[in-house]
């Protein structure tokens, strides 16, 4: 009998005001952090967008050739400062490397006499 007694005073302590606030107050938080999170993801892209503005601005009064030996295109860095805030400026620029560094090397390497 003593068993039902403890069972039931846990189901009443479980289903107190108390704790019920607590739930509710839990819940409200996790709801305001949800809501909050494209707000919080959109000031991260435009702070790291705007660093890399500042970045490529200082870039862009250098020589081509300057810009060329540091591995990077006049042209590339004015298109990824045209960008939407939600695309990340440097994986443009990588890619864009990337796809001129294979293309570099397809007129570099002799082909093959077929």
């Amino acid at each position: 009998m003593s068993e039902l007694n403890d069972v039931s005073k846990r189901a009443a302590a479980s289903h107190s005001p108390t704790v019920g606030a607590v739930n509710m107050l839990k819940s409200t938080e996790h709801h305001t952090n949800s809501a909050m999170q494209p707000i919080t993801s959109w000031i991260e892209g435009y702070s790291k967008r705007q660093q890399f503005r500042r970045m490529a601005q200082s870039l862009l009064k250098e020589k081509d050739d300057t810009l060329s030996d540091l591995g990077y295109d006049r042209h590339d860095l004015e298109g990824a400062l045209h960008l939407p805030i939600r695309n990340d400026a440097m994986q443009y620029i990588e890619a864009r490397r990337s796809k001129r560094a294979m293309e570099a090397r397809r007129t570099k390497s002799p082909r093959l006499a077929g």
